[in-house]
């Protein structure tokens, strides 16, 4: 005869049992993989775009730093066009390198020949002619017109 371990239920408990049982299925390698490759790609954006954000940051102090070393050469120049440009620096070099003395009298010369045409001369040579700077074909602009107006 043989022995029984566990005590007899009957077929209709053991198909009960079968029938409750839920069947778990282990995922594919392949949908692992996926999972694996989202979760690098959605660590590594946030990188790429901290990464590109630092880099366009020091472009930026390059740039800054660019900006104010020409301001600071912008403004020597200035400078040293100011004191070459100063008249008593250009009449002692007039004096010392040229020779050159200031004249004891003046004589005036008059030239009865016209002067030479608007066009022949540079617009910074030109005389500004009293009153209205701008030309006659121009309209006055409006803050010209409101003044103009507030005027008693």
């Amino acid at each position: 005869m043989s022995v029984i371990d566990r005590p007899f239920r009957g077929e209709a408990a053991t198909r009960r049992r079968r029938s409750l049982s839920i069947p778990v299925r282990r995922p594919s390698a392949l949908v692992i993989i996926l999972l694996f490759a989202a979760v690098a790609v959605a660590g590594t954006v946030p990188l790429i775009q901290n990464s590109d954000a630092t880099s366009t940051g020091y472009a930026l102090r390059d740039l800054e730093r660019q900006r104010d070393d020409l301001r600071t050469q912008l403004h020597g120049l200035e400078g040293e066009a100011a004191m070459l440009g100063a008249r008593s620096r250009i009449e002692r070099d007039a004096r010392e390198q040229l020779g050159m003395i200031l004249p004891v009298h003046t004589i005036y010369v008059q030239i009865d020949v016209p002067g030479p045409t608007a066009g022949a001369l540079p617009v910074q040579n030109l005389p500004i002619s009293s009153g209205d700077a701008r030309s006659e074909g121009d309209a006055p602009s409006r803050w010209e017109r409101l003044l103009e107006a507030l005027k008693p």
